[in-house]
């Protein structure tokens, strides 16, 4: 309500509140709307009600009022007054008592080059157990370019290594676990979650000088980007041998089968054999080029499914479909666009080869259309015998539980 007035109607109340509630309040919104010169002010104004003497919820908000501060009127450097001011009265907080608070120190106390904070921070970083607290610490580091030892580098890019192994098993919050099993599925990491991994460790990587780079080599190349990982093990289990080419009609009527009896390791063994995870998430692994397949059935029919694996361009999703880009040169190029810029257009026409692009010069181009064919290969299970297919589709159902009934003795 404060806000839908001009700032200067109300700035000078806002810069001399005594309630803290009010006061955090008010300087938040002046933050947000005032000119950027009143930037000392607003800060000796939060000065006034010390952190360590407010309860937690005071805690946060005023932790947050501070860091929109910085966000939208500058962050002020290390050997400023009001970067003392905060980094002296924070610091000590640091690292705090709950996962919540030590969220907002670490972007605020690493954001003014607070002495100590990325080591604090690292500390914090390997110690977590979840994964939302780990990614919360990732994330505040990978733009910090002071604060380093080479130590504490090699620990930084290893946790990207570590997001990798098998054997990485992090917990999560209660809460979205809860989440999870309220909606009857196990919890998975989404789409996208392997790519902003990716995005992370280039952003980090962009910070490191030539020497860094060269120092910090073997555990920079330790780090596999998703797609590339992807691709290796699908093209690994690939089946050569065909079997038959298989209709509507040939398995169809086999679908009740699906219901009860299968094997859960023989259909997790055609799923990836079949290179559904070059270019689909499944749970915690998999590409991002085509739709999630984790909760599926609970959106598709048996019979849905099975058809938009032998007919896969019968229906396209308008999210993933394919573009048609036709030559001066008359060759017609197909694939998913990546990227475009005023001049140049980079396609993958591969779902199976994400790594493989091509790069058009707009000029070249005389249309471009949507194309009527899927993504999809079509005759991926044209490799697998039909008892191997029902065990594919039967894990498809199941989301990936080894305990669906599909798969009761």
């Amino acid at each position: 309500a404060v806000e839908t007035a001009p700032a200067e109607q109300w700035k000078d109340r806002a810069l001399s509140e005594r309630d803290p509630q009010t006061s955090i309040e008010a300087l938040l919104a002046l933050s947000r709307l005032g000119d950027k010169s009143l930037q000392p002010q607003i800060i000796r104004a939060l000065g006034k009600f010390q952190i360590s003497g407010l309860d937690e919820s005071l805690q946060l908000q005023k932790a947050r009022a501070i860091e929109v501060c910085l966000a939208r009127m500058g962050t002020p450097g290390p050997e400023t007054e009001q970067a003392k001011a905060i980094v002296g009265e924070l610091s000590p907080l640091y690292p705090a008592h709950s996962a919540q608070m030590n969220r907002e120190l670490c972007q605020i106390l690493l954001a003014l080059q607070a002495p100590d904070a990325v080591s604090r921070t690292m500390k914090l970083l390997t110690g977590a157990s979840t994964q939302e607290e780990q990614i919360t610490y990732a994330v505040a580091l990978r733009t910090i370019t002071t604060g380093w030892t080479p130590e504490l580098r090699t620990q930084y890019f290893a946790w990207f290594n570590k997001t990798q192994a098998k054997d990485y098993a992090a917990k999560h919050i209660d809460f979205v676990t809860k989440w999870f099993a309220e909606a009857g599925r196990p919890y998975a990491d989404g789409s996208s979650f392997p790519r902003f991994i990716g995005n992370f460790h280039v952003d980090a990587e962009k910070t490191l000088a030539a020497p860094e780079k060269t120092a910090l080599a073997e555990v920079l190349n330790a780090f596999a980007p998703p797609a590339a990982k992807n691709a290796k093990k699908a093209a690994a289990k690939a089946r050569t041998v065909l079997i038959k080419e298989y209709t509507m009609a040939d398995l169809e009527p086999q679908l009740p089968k699906v219901a009860k009896g299968r094997s859960f390791a023989r259909g997790k063994e055609a799923f990836e054999s079949a290179q559904c995870l070059a270019c689909h998430r499944f749970g915690n692994e998999g590409g991002t080029s085509g739709p999630d397949m984790t909760s599926v059935a609970t959106r598709f029919t048996r019979r849905d499914i099975l058809e938009s694996i032998v007919l896969p361009s019968k229906v396209i999703s308008e999210q993933f479909q394919n573009t048609d880009l036709k030559l001066k040169n008359g060759d017609l190029l197909t694939g998913r666009i990546l990227e475009e810029t005023p001049d140049k257009i980079v396609m993958m026409q591969n779902g199976l080869k994400p790594d493989d692009k091509t790069t058009v010069n707009k000029a070249d181009v005389v249309k471009r259309t949507a194309s009527k064919l899927s993504p999809m290969p079509e005759g991926l299970i044209n490799y697998f015998k039909p008892p191997e297919i029902l065990d594919m589709l039967a894990y498809i159902e199941s989301g990936g539980r080894a305990d669906h009934p599909a798969f009761a003795k």
